[in-house]
This record gives structure tokens, C-alpha cells and sequence, in this order.
């Protein structure tokens, strides 16, 4: 999960679908869902467009299997994300918040 690390912006990243649940089979996409943070939605939205667009037009990611990079935001209108996340989601990245004093 580098490229989540790299981006403040990204607060979580679950995997979700057939390869989180386990039922996979070789063919099988790679369903992963973000949790956003940024000052607006707006501005959220085309961070992540461009998260996307990286996993859809890198040939150089050497990936055997397709990537399906997706927004999740609970209460978002997105049931199919939301209720994939929430039924089988397995949290790969979650970024530590340090807390000033």
C-alpha cells in the first residue's frame, strides 16, 4: 500500500468482493475500496479520480489481475461499495493520525 502512504489525502483502503471473502479464482478483479479525506467532496472526488485513472492506465503495475479502485463514504448513495466493504471488507491500510499536545 505505497501509493496510499504517499497520498495524506488517503485515509483507508479495504479489499473487498470475491478476494476478500476468498472465493476467488484466477481471473478474479481486485476489488479496493479508499476512504477520502480532504478539505471538500469536490476536492476528494478528483483525488481520487486520479488515484483511479493510475490503476486504469498503468500497464507498468505488472498487475496479473484488473484493479477496481472505489470511493467509500458510509451513507454516500454507493450500496454496492458500502455493503461489499461492510459485509467481507478486509482494512489493508489505515493511516495513523499523530495527535499534537
Amino acid at each position: 500500500m505505497q501509493w496510499a502512504q504517499k497520498h495524506h489525502e488517503i485515509v483507508r483502503v479495504y479489499l473487498y468482493g470475491s478476494r476478500a471473502r476468498g472465493d476467488d479464482r484466477a481471473d478474479s478483479d481486485i476489488d479496493l475500496a479508499t476512504v477520502m479525506d480532504a478539505p471538500d467532496t469536490d476536492k476528494a472526488y478528483s483525488m481520487w479520480s486520479g488515484f483511479k485513472s493510475h490503476f486504469d492506465e498503468a500497464p507498468d503495475l505488472h498487475l496479473s489481475s484488473a484493479v477496481h479502485l472505489e470511493w467509500y463514504e458510509k451513507n454516500a448513495g454507493l450500496e454496492k461499495v458500502g455493503n461489499g466493504v461492510e459485509k467481507d471488507g478486509v482494512l489493508l491500510f489505515e493511516r495513523q493520525i499523530e495527535k499534537g499536545d
